[in-house]
């Protein structure tokens, strides 16, 4: 069955940018850049809209399904970042759908909105999606219609809402496990501060005690199914069929969504992705990095893609004293049990 029958596509609107702003008071406008996950994750750079009357006709409403008519040919195989996926707006503040990305809804009493939304972010939707793109190897495109004419199984209504429940049951497992991620983020960020409050008999710098390497592989390495993290510069993680690095890492992206992570095993890394294992004091420095990830960002060189240096990495330090070691260790208890958790959203994703 082609998925024209059963649903209705509203293109988004060409927003001016000299109509956009940084305004939270108004309309959060939903980029492409923020279709990530499968979720829309609007970010600090998320620009607003005056609410108009005009763009009744686009706007985002909460269980919204929106797909990226833009993005990566599946060649580059970050799947936060194909053209063709899908997420859901799960915000209950109302947003405006922007160029380039469109509202897929069902209009028939025989397709469930979940059941479509869970159909659209299968991997062999998406693969079947990217694959019917035009473009060039930087960008791609598909149309509207090329959502209409995928091929759908659509089983009984009742068989539907119980695909939906049982997924939507391991979905609820998983949002539940990144709420404990996030208090325990907080709660390692307010054992820092208390640490901070410490007097310091001297300090030691990231230069010191490591050797800052990086990753040798294009981002286009991933695999949609590979084995093993792939980190690049993205928010989210990719994953690889093979591994350069079996240890305890500090990874840090050289540029694009700069931002700190912490994974042991098996893993491999882009080519302007830090990987850092300090000797000493790992889970201070850890912690000190993600403090000090605003001032790294805004002292990151380049005139087009921002980048961080490996000298910035070297100057980082952390103050050392006698209570260095147990708070340390109160950190590496936090982020042994944030990594278990990690682990067990991967499996259940």
């Amino acid at each position: 069955m082609l998925l024209k029958e059963y649903i209705n596509i509203v293109n988004g609107y060409p927003f001016n940018a000299n109509n956009l702003n940084f305004n939270y008071k108004n309309i959060p406008v939903i980029k492409i850049k923020e279709l990530k996950n499968n979720k829309v994750l609007f970010t600090d750079e998320t620009q607003y809209a005056a609410m108009d009357s005009r763009l009744s006709n686009f706007v985002i409403k909460k269980g919204d399904i929106i797909v990226a008519l833009t993005g990566n040919p599946p060649s580059k195989t970050n799947k936060d970042a194909l053209v063709g996926r899908a997420s859901i707006y799960s915000y209950n503040k109302n947003a405006y759908l922007n160029q380039r990305i469109c509202k897929v809804s069902s209009n028939s009493s025989k397709l469930l909105n979940k059941y479509l939304y869970y159909f659209l972010i299968n991997d062999n939707t998406l693969i079947k999606l990217s694959n019917m793109c035009t473009g060039s190897a930087n960008q791609a495109n598909i149309s509207s219609n090329d959502i209409q004419n995928l091929d759908i199984i659509l089983p009984d209504v009742s068989v539907q809402q119980h695909i939906v429940d049982t997924i939507g049951s391991v979905d609820d497992l998983i949002e539940k496990n990144e709420e404990i991620i996030r208090k325990l983020n907080k709660y390692a960020e307010k054992i820092y501060n208390l640490y901070l409050l410490n007097k310091f008999d001297n300090n030691l710098m990231m230069g010191e005690c490591t050797n800052i390497v990086t990753g040798k592989l294009n981002a286009n390495a991933s695999s949609i199914n590979g084995k093993y993290k792939f980190f690049t510069c993205s928010r989210n993680d990719s994953y690889i069929n093979n591994y350069s690095f079996d240890c305890e890492a500090i990874i840090l992206s050289g540029n694009g969504e700069i931002e700190v992570k912490y994974y042991k095993g098996k893993f491999d890394a882009y080519q302007r992705t830090y990987v850092l294992c300090p000797e000493n004091s790992f889970f201070l420095f850890l912690q000190e990095l993600k403090k000090q990830i605003d001032t790294l960002k805004k002292s990151s060189q380049g005139s087009v893609i921002k980048f961080i240096t490996k000298g910035m990495i070297e100057q980082i330090e952390i103050g050392i004293n006698k209570n260095s070691n147990i708070f340390n260790e109160k950190l590496k208890h936090i982020y042994h049990y944030i990594l278990k958790v990690n682990k067990e959203n991967d499996i259940l994703k």
